[in-house]
C-alpha cells in the first residue's frame, strides 16, 4: 500500500511539473532534458539512473535560475528506491567561445518510495536535497556535468541517516 501511495505521488509530481513546462507562461524559459547515472559515495554500493527536464530562466547576465523536476531509480543489494522531486538550482555561467563552463548550487524536495534503504533509516518518505555541481555547455546544445547530491529529511523525523550521491549528467537544450 505504501508503495502505491508513493508511486502515485511520484507520478503526480512529475505530471504537474510537465504541465507547468507546457504552459504559455513557461514559453520564455529555456528547456533542457538530462539523463544521469550515479553512485552512492557514503559506503553503500548503489547505481542510480535519473531523468530530469529543467526549465531555465536568465536572472542576470551570467546568472540563471533552474527548476528541475526529477524521476530517479536507485538500486542496491537487491533493494530498489524510487524518487521523484524538484529542485530550484542557481546556475552561474562563464561563456568562453564555443563552450560555457557553469557551476550549480540548489535545494529541493523529494518523495521516496521507502523510508528505509540498504540499512539506512531515512526517517520518512519526504526528503530534502542539496545539490552542487559543475559542467560545460556546448554551442550545439549538449551539456556534460558532475553533480553531488545530499538527501535527508532535515530533522523532520527522529531517524535521519540520509544518502550522498555523485552523478555524471548529459543534457540537451531544446
Amino acid at each position: 500500500m505504501k508503495f502505491k501511495i508513493a508511486g502515485f505521488r511520484l507520478v503526480s509530481a512529475f505530471a504537474l511539473a510537465a504541465a507547468l513546462f507546457a504552459s504559455p507562461a513557461a514559453a520564455a524559459w529555456q528547456k533542457e532534458a538530462d539523463m544521469a547515472g550515479g553512485w552512492n559515495v557514503d559506503g553503500n554500493k548503489t547505481w542510480q539512473a535519473m531523468v530530469l527536464v529543467a526549465g531555465e530562466h536568465r536572472l542576470k547576465q551570467n546568472l540563471f535560475i533552474r527548476v528541475e523536476p526529477t524521476l530517479e531509480y536507485i538500486q542496491a543489494s537487491g533493494q530498489a528506491l524510487f524518487d521523484g522531486g524538484a529542485s530550484l538550482v542557481a546556475r552561474m555561467k562563464a561563456p568562453m567561445g564555443s563552450a560555457t563552463p557553469f557551476f550549480d548550487v540548489g535545494a529541493g524536495g523529494n518523495v521516496v518510495s521507502r523510508s528505509q534503504f540498504v540499512g539506512r533509516q531515512l526517517g520518512g518518505n519526504f526528503l530534502f536535497d542539496l545539490v552542487f555541481g559543475a559542467g560545460v555547455e556546448l554551442k550545439n546544445g549538449l551539456a556534460v556535468s558532475y553533480r553531488f547530491r545530499h538527501m535527508s529529511n532535515g530533522g523532520l523525523f527522529k531517524e535521519n541517516e540520509g544518502l550522498d550521491s555523485s552523478y555524471i549528467m548529459v543534457g540537451y537544450k531544446f
